[in-house]
C-alpha cells in the first residue's frame, strides 16, 4: 500500500539523515494518486486540498466555474444550507483557481473531518447550476474589471507589467470577454466541476490523524476513476526580449507619474538567487537601499523609488530586472537618468552594503518554515527544480561575499541593459518630447 511506501521511504530517509523536505519531494513525485501528509503535532485543527496542476492556461472557463462553485447549492442543500451544514461541523471549505493550478480544500475541527471529506464530495458531484445565480455572477465580474480601470496600482503593476513582458497576448488579458460570459450556460460550468476529480491531481492533508485513518477515509469517499486524465496543453506566452528602449504609455488623471523599467534577462538560474538576494536588498530592500538614498533621500527626485532583481517561480520563465519610480510629472527626465546612472555604476557603499548582508542573515536566522508551509515551501521549490532548503544558499552566499565579487554580478547582468519604460501619468502634465528620448513610444489605452 501506499502507506507501507511511504513508512519504507521514512525509514530509509532517517537512516540516510535526510529530513521531512526529502519524504516530501519523494511524495510529490509519487503516483497521481499519493497523498502528500504532513501531522498537525500543535492542536486538532486539520486542511485537506485536493491540488489539481491545470488553471486558466489549460482552460479559459476553469476560473470561471471554480469562481462560481461558492454561490451555489446542490440536489440535497440550497446554497444557505450548505454554508449551514460546514458552519455545523466546525468547517470552512473554499476553492482557488491561478494560471496553472486550481485548488479545492476543506479545513477545521479535525473530529468533523470525515463528515466534512463526505460534505464535500457530495458538492463536487451534486453541484446544480442557477440561472439567475450566475448572472448575478457575471455582472459583478464585470463590475470588478470596470473598476480595475479606475485603480492605478492595477493598471501599471498588473495590465501594463504584463504587456511589458509579453506584449498584447498575455495571463492578463487572456481571459473570457463579456459576451462569452454572458452567453455560456451555467451547466456547462458545473459539469466542468464535477469532472474536475477525473483529472491528476494531489492530495495534502495536514493535521492530527495518522496518515492511514486519513487515506482510510478517502479511500471510501473520494472517488476517483482507474484511469486519470491528463491536462489540457497549456497556453504558452511568449516574453518578448528587451533588445531596444521602448516606451509604453497609458495616460491616467493622476499628480504623479509613474516609472517602471524592465528588462528581460535568461531563463531561470538557481544559481544567481543568492545574487539577486543580495541585489534587491542592496538596491531595494527599505529606506537605507542606494536607490532610496541617491533618488529620494539625496536627490529629492521620487516619493518611493526601489529596484529589484526578480527570479521567476519556474524552471522554463526569464529573470527580470526592473525599477520603480514614482515622481512628479516635470521631473521625469531627471529620476529616469538618475535610475538609469545607478543601473549602470553600481555605488561602492561599504556600509550599506554590510547592511543588506546582515539584513538577509537576520531574517534566515529569525525564519521558521513550520506545520502546513513546509508543503508549501517544498512545492515551490519543486517548481525550480530544487529538491532542498534554498535559504542555506543564500545565507552562505550573503555570509561570506565581498563587495568586490558582487561587483562581478553587477557588471555581468545589470549594467547596460535596455529596458522598456512603462509610464503610466497625465498627458496634460508631461512633456512628451521627453518620453521619446527614452525609448520608442507606443501610447496604450485602458482597453
Amino acid at each position: 500500500t501506499y502507506e507501507d511506501l511511504i513508512n519504507e521511504k521514512r525509514l530509509e530517509f532517517a537512516m540516510e539523515g535526510r529530513s521531512w523536505f526529502d519524504l516530501i519531494a519523494w511524495s510529490y513525485f509519487a503516483p497521481e494518486e499519493a497523498m502528500n501528509y504532513i501531522e498537525n503535532q500543535t492542536n486538532e485543527i486539520f486542511s485537506l486540498y485536493y491540488i489539481i496542476d491545470m488553471g486558466k492556461d489549460h482552460n479559459i472557463e476553469l476560473p470561471i466555474a471554480v469562481n462560481y462553485l461558492p454561490y451555489l447549492g446542490t440536489d440535497k442543500y440550497s446554497p444557505a444550507e450548505l454554508k449551514q451544514e460546514f458552519f455545523k461541523l466546525g468547517l470552512r471549505m473554499g476553492v482557488s483557481t491561478s494560471d496553472d493550478r486550481s485548488y479545492i480544500y476543506i479545513s477545521g475541527l479535525d473530529k468533523s473531518f470525515d463528515k466534512g471529506v463526505k460534505l464535500l464530495e457530495h458538492v463536487l458531484s451534486s453541484v446544480e447550476p442557477t440561472q439567475s445565480v450566475y448572472d448575478e455572477y457575471v455582472e459583478g465580474i464585470m463590475k470588478k474589471r470596470s473598476d480595475a480601470k479606475l485603480n492605478k496600482s492595477v493598471i501599471l503593476w498588473s495590465a501594463l507589467f504584463n504587456y511589458g513582458k509579453y506584449g498584447q497576448f498575455s495571463p492578463f488579458t487572456n481571459i473570457m470577454q463579456e459576451e462569452e460570459l454572458k452567453n455560456m450556460n451555467p451547466e456547462f460550468l458545473t459539469n466542468l466541476l464535477k469532472n474536475l476529480y477525473s483529472y491528476k491531481h494531489k492530495v495534502f492533508y495536514y493535521g492530527p490523524k495518522n496518515m492511514e485513518a486519513v487515506q482510510m477515509s478517502l479511500s471510501k469517499e473520494h472517488m476517483v476513476p482507474d484511469k486519470l486524465l491528463d491536462y489540457p496543453e497549456a497556453v504558452v506566452y511568449t516574453e518578448k526580449p528587451t533588445t531596444e528602449n521602448k516606451v509604453y504609455f497609458v495616460n491616467y488623471d493622476m499628480v504623479q507619474t509613474n516609472i517602471i523599467m524592465l528588462s528581460k534577462d535568461g531563463l531561470f538560474d538557481k544559481k544567481l538567487i543568492p545574487d539577486a538576494r543580495l541585489f534587491s536588498e542592496y538596491y531595494g530592500g527599505g529606506l537605507s537601499s542606494i536607490v532610496f538614498q541617491e533618488i529620494r533621500e539625496a536627490r529629492g527626485l521620487a516619493y518611493s523609488a526601489f529596484a529589484s532583481f526578480s527570479v521567476p517561480g519556474k524552471i522554463d520563465e526569464s529573470n527580470y530586472i526592473y525599477t520603480f519610480v514614482a515622481t512628479q510629472a516635470d521631473k521625469l527626465e531627471e529620476a529616469t537618468s538618475a535610475m538609469k546612472n545607478l543601473m549602470n555604476n553600481m555605488p561602492e557603499a561599504s556600509i550599506q552594503f554590510q547592511s543588506a548582508k546582515e539584513a538577509i542573515q537576520t531574517k534566515i536566522e529569525t525564519e521558521r518554515i513550520t506545520k502546513a508551509d513546509i508543503f508549501w515551501t517544498f512545492q515551490r521549490n519543486l517548481e525550480r527544480g530544487i529538491d532542498y532548503d534554498v535559504r542555506k544558499d543564500v545565507y552562505e552566499y550573503a555570509k561570506d561575499v565581498s563587495l568586490e565579487e558582487f561587483e562581478e554580478f553587477f557588471d555581468e547582468y545589470i549594467k547596460e541593459r535596455k529596458y522598456n519604460y512603462l509610464i503610466i501619468a497625465n498627458r496634460d502634465l508631461l512633456d512628451m518630447n521627453k518620453l521619446n528620448e527614452l525609448g520608442t513610444v507606443e501610447e496604450l489605452s485602458l482597453e
